[in-house]
């Protein structure tokens, strides 16, 4: 068609009662369609966009006064692609690629109009403002000068003739504002003092000197006279040992100095220093007859001194390690320490509960605590009470002991220490178990492509959803229907197919097919959701409607809800069944499945499928009868419309937690939500502890290991790049490891984690190894990788 000379843009003033805006330009699709109000683009769902009748209609007519624009933003991108054999190269498809030339000319036609109007109105305002500057510059510079030679001339008249002939220092003034004169005074009073200053220290100097020299005399002649004292001590030690005829003998052996000892002098002390026998070894006293053992021997009092020291550690030892840790409790279940290390608390092997300091277990204290306790008519045994009279805790006839608070013992509450204890053991358990898998499976990380572009003649694959039977996966995806719909909002197809795995963990892909068809090349079918029911078949829930392409206000965009069963494992299927609800659903906005592929089914029977509104608000559907009626969240997360696209799954104490992707780039981080009632009500444990970008987010919980993997995208400018998959072993509170299976300029989007087996997972992805937007160059695949690879590979950052 012919493309008439237009301006894309329109612009109104609301009445408060006008709902309806005509479009005066040409416009092929809504998505090209900007509308503001007072220059902010208002929510989704404010307004709907009648392509028949070329209008905008809002829901509520805007308030008077408010500024309503509406102007076309063609997007630069060519979907058509001409081939001689397919009969593509029509009117009507090449007709709108030159349209689309001539709408993108024309908005920039107009978007250069409106830059040289503003250039224009920018210079002339610069040029104005620069003469009217020059002016008061002219008037500065003249009052300036006017006012300076005043100044000079005064002066000159004040001092003349006498202006040359020298200045006196008292009106001369520094800085400070004080005279020369002043300074001059001051400098001649500190010259004073340091003088003064000087004389002192060289008088000192001097008496110390004298001083050092008195002293240095006195030292000199004591050492003399203790010069002299050695001496003569010396020469009377020499006529001792001359006297005595022999200092002090040495054998190797006692053989050796018993031989001897008709050369050795009474009351002598002689020594034997390498007998063979021990007791031999040490100092001997010799009266000329007989040879004494000495009691002041050195090796017999080091080795007495060692023996009692030795046991008094040994003692000691025992005494500190039966106050550290009691002696029955070496083989405790557990045993918790005070700051200092110190057990003030432990679960003997037989379950009793002990407190340090306590003789018995709790309950034995308890039990005789009954016992000698007579019954009494009002019902209470015994009370306990504060210093103010209160009571705080009572025991009751049938010796249950009533507490106001917490039990708390080295500042723990006594319900936390039993509560945490199971906790405690499964992770350590879980632990051990973990690094017994990875000694199991060695790193492995292997690709396999399950849908390309090519294979499906160019239209693109997203959103993958799998289920584990016999033979390994059976796969459902949707794919666009033809090329001129974007396969998202319109045109979009479900297709099936199996993978099958072997013992080697090998995979081979086979019997791809169409599987379900929308009403309408331009309709929906997507968000496809596989689970098992309670006796064993296959249930598929997924959605329908009509495209925005072919969207009307009489027919707008409604996603209607079906389920389908397989009793051979996906090989076929009952007729779909609208879903039907028990319940109203908490929002009338535009409601959607959670595009994470699974139907979580819980230990009770009950299916859990994750649900969100355009809005921003997440929850689930549920249904107790394996999906014959289906039942809406009483409670949904709504803290300021904060997230879409939830994944639902299982945390270690059998509770649901819940992912949320957030709706705005401006969060930038995943939120989480626990459900303690099965789904029936939500509450928000954190939006701000783990970075994702605006896209679905994967969660899956490995029991084996209370291991909770997320797969998300965390491309700080919000592109689906830089792909992780984080960790969490505390119920997603933290995400400490993060795993990067990937370079990060790959693109990974939706995606699904399966665990295949124990150690060895499985994750569904949309992929490209280049990101170039939503819905543009979209295949699938699957990335096996082992539990070693990820724990080799991970890092905190």
């Amino acid at each position: 068609m012919s493309v008439p000379e237009q301006i894309p843009y329109v612009g109104y003033v609301a009445n408060g009662q006008t709902t309806e805006f005509p479009i005066t330009f040409d416009l092929h699709d809504p998505e090209y369609l900007i509308v503001t109000m007072n220059k902010e683009i208002p929510v989704v769902g404010t307004y709907a966009v009648d392509m028949n009748a070329l209008k905008v209609v809002f829901a509520t007519a805007p308030t008077d006064g408010t500024q309503v624009e509406l102007y076309r933003e063609t997007e630069l991108n060519r979907d058509t692609n001409y081939q001689k054999y397919d009969n593509s190269f029509r009117p009507e498809a090449v007709n709108y690629d030159f349209d689309k030339i001539w709408h993108v000319l024309q908005e920039q036609d107009m978007i250069d109009a409106e830059l040289l109007a503003r250039l224009k109105a920018e210079i002339e305002w610069r040029r104005t403002h620069d003469a009217n500057f020059d002016e008061l510059a002219k008037m500065r510079d003249a009052q300036i000068f006017t006012g300076l030679k005043q100044y000079i001339d005064t002066y000159i008249a004040a001092t003349n003739p006498n202006i040359f002939e020298g200045i006196t220092a008292g009106i001369v003034f520094a800085l400070d504002k004080k005279s020369v004169q002043t300074h001059l005074e001051n400098i001649y009073q500190e010259l004073i003092k340091s003088n003064q200053s000087i004389a002192e220290e060289k008088s000192r100097a001097e008496g110390a000197e004298q001083e050092l020299e008195g002293l240095i005399s006195t030292q000199q002649a004591n050492l003399k006279a203790e010069i002299q004292r050695a001496i003569i001590s010396e020469a009377a030690i020499d006529a001792k040992v001359n006297a005595n005829g022999v200092g002090n003998r040495a054998y190797k052996t006692y053989a050796d100095m018993d031989a001897d000892k008709a050369n050795i002098p009474a009351k002598s002390k002689v020594t034997v220093t390498n007998d063979a026998t021990p007791s031999n070894n040490g100092d001997w006293q010799w009266d000329g007859t007989t040879f004494t053992k000495s009691i002041f021997d050195p090796v017999s009092q080091a080795a007495a001194d060692a023996t009692a020291k030795a046991n008094a550690a040994e003692a000691n030892a025992k005494n500190y390690a039966n106050n550290r840790i009691p002696l029955d409790a070496y083989d405790a279940l557990d045993m918790r320490e005070d700051i200092a290390g110190f057990v003030y608390a432990y679960t003997t092997k037989d379950g009793q509960l002990k407190l340090v300091g306590m003789s018995g277990g709790v309950q034995e204290n308890i039990n005789t605590l009954v016992s000698q306790i007579f019954s009494r008519d009002d019902g209470v045994l015994n009370t306990f009470l504060d210093k103010s009279g209160n009571v705080v805790a009572y025991t009751d006839l049938s010796s249950n002991l009533h507490v106001a608070g917490q039990i708390f013992q080295g500042g723990e509450s006594l319900s936390t220490i039993v509560k945490e204890t199971p906790k405690n053991l499964d992770r350590t358990a879980c632990l051990a178990y973990q690094s017994s898998l990875i000694s199991k499976y060695p790193p492995r990380s292997e690709f396999t492509s399950v849908m390309t572009r090519a294979e499906s003649n160019g239209l693109r694959n997203r959103m993958i959803s799998a289920i584990k039977v016999p033979t390994g996966l059976f796969m459902v995806w949707h794919q666009q229907t033809k090329a001129e719909y974007d396969g998202d909002g319109s045109g979009s197809a479900f297709w099936c197919g199996f993978a099958d795995i072997d013992s080697s963990q090998n995979i081979t892909i086979r019997d791809k097919k169409l599987f379900i068809y929308p009403d309408t090349d331009a309709g929906i079918v997507k968000h496809p959701h596989l689970g098992r029911t309670s006796d064993n078949r296959i249930i598929l829930v997924y959605e329908k409607s009509v495209g925005y392409a072919e969207a009307t206000a009489q027919n707008p965009v409604n996603y209607i809800r079906y389920v389908r069963y397989s009793s051979d494992e996906g090989v076929t299927w009952t007729d779909p069944v609208a879903l039907t609800f028990t319940n109203n659903p908490p929002t009338t906005a535009l409601k959607a499945l959670g595009t994470t592929s699974e139907v979580l089914r819980l230990k009770s029977g009950r299916l859990i499928v994750a649900l969100y509104s355009t809005l921003g608000q997440c929850g689930c559907i549920y249904s107790d009868d394996d999906g014959a009626t289906w039942s809406y969240s009483q409670q949904w997360i709504r803290e300021s419309n904060w997230g879409t696209e939830p994944c639902i799954n299982l945390d270690s104490n059998g509770h649901l937690i819940m992912s949320m992707r957030p709706m705005q780039s401006t969060q930038m981080f995943a939120g989480f939500a626990r459900s303690v009632d099965e789904g029936k009500t939500w509450q928000l444990v954190h939006t701000n502890k783990l970075v994702s970008v605006v896209s679905q987010s994967f969660l899956l919980y490995d029991d084996a290991l209370g291991l909770h993997i997320e797969s998300h995208d965390t491309n700080s400018l919000n592109q689906r790049t830089r792909f992780r998959l984080s960790l969490s072993y505390d119920d997603c509170n933290t995400f400490p490891l993060h795993y990067a299976p990937f370079a990060d300029t790959r693109y990974v989007g939706y995606t699904q984690i399966i665990k295949w087996t124990e150690g060895v997972y499985l994750l569904m992805m949309e992929y490209n190894d280049k990101w170039s937007g939503v819905n543009s160059n979209e295949d699938l695949g699957i990335q096996l990788f082992t539990i070693s690879e990820i724990m080799n590979n991970v890092s905190r950052n």
